[in-house]
């Protein structure tokens, strides 16, 4: 998530606030989800949880940690298979250079590196929505673009969780600093999709800036 790189509140402020950015955004989650980046209010949830200090005995052992590993690569390896199987379907279609294009297939696809697998993901949702004629000819239903969309956002979350908690492991102090930066970012990305969401609704994006510090 692109961002600030320091905090800039009270460490006193940010769990408050990061709870009620949380709230608001599973509230009125149909009306902004579009504006927000995948994945970000499960990292949000994440990163609350190591700055408030609740975690569980396990989430502090080793096992722990394989076991988030685990779940990244059970979700990388999906999101591989689906890829790899929707592509292949876009090509047997006798698809154009540019509609083969707006599907990824020009993205290098990368099985164990989640950034290339959300990127073809995410490619592939944007070739659905561009070229829906092409994506029905192949056999692409929408019921496997909702499953595109789920797989990105089970590699997002999978991802910022595992990286959080390696992140705790290594410097708890440097891991709570990660935490409140991501927590700030989400707050403003927060902020950023209620106020214009909610444009003609000024007390509901009221609620969205009184998330200010």
């Amino acid at each position: 998530m692109a961002g600030k790189t320091k905090p800039k509140w009270s460490p006193n402020q940010i769990a408050t606030k990061g709870r009620a950015a949380l709230k608001l955004a599973r509230d009125h989650q149909p009306a902004i989800a579009d504006r927000l980046q995948a994945g970000l209010v499960d990292a949000l949830e994440v990163a609350l949880n190591l700055f408030e200090g609740k975690r569980s005995d396990a989430t502090r052992s080793g096992e722990t940690l394989r076991t988030k590993t685990e779940e990244q690569n059970a979700a990388a390896a999906k999101g591989h298979t689906f890829v790899s199987a929707a592509r292949a379907a876009i090509v047997r279609r006798g698809a154009s250079p540019a509609e083969r294009a707006a599907f990824g297939l020009k993205i290098t696809l990368k099985p164990n590196k989640v950034s290339s697998l959300v990127a073809c993901l995410d490619a592939l949702i944007d070739g659905g929505t561009r070229y829906p004629a092409t994506a029905s000819a192949a056999g692409l239903l929408s019921t496997d673009f909702a499953r595109a969309v789920s797989l990105r956002d089970s590699l997002t979350t999978a991802d910022a969780s595992q990286e959080t908690e390696k992140a705790t492991r290594k410097n708890p102090v440097a891991a709570r600093k990660i935490a409140q930066l991501t927590i700030e970012n989400a707050i403003d990305a927060i902020i950023n999709a209620g106020t214009l969401a909610f444009i003609d609704a000024p007390m509901k994006a009221q609620l969205f800036r009184d998330l200010v510090p």
